[in-house]
């Protein structure tokens, strides 16, 4: 490790190559975020999501909680 960089430190890529790294996360952890997510979230609900990657799950919770819902 470099001066820059530690072991709490966490690099991502970006533009195409990290979202095809983040389409792979989703495609092995989707279903099993979208089933637990699926027991918690209801039709109008408010969500406010961190480190939301390239947004996959943000579109499917709009999609749960409709357009009286909000995601911020």
């Amino acid at each position: 490790l470099t001066d820059s960089q530690n072991s709490n430190s966490y690099v991502s890529a970006v533009g195409d190559k990290g979202n095809f790294r983040l389409n792979i996360l989703n495609n092995v952890y989707g279903s099993y975020s979208r089933n637990f997510l699926s027991k918690l979230s209801s039709r109008g609900m408010k969500i406010l999501t961190l480190g939301c990657g390239n947004g996959n799950m943000e579109i499917w919770l709009a999609e749960k909680i409709g357009p009286e819902g909000q995601i911020i």
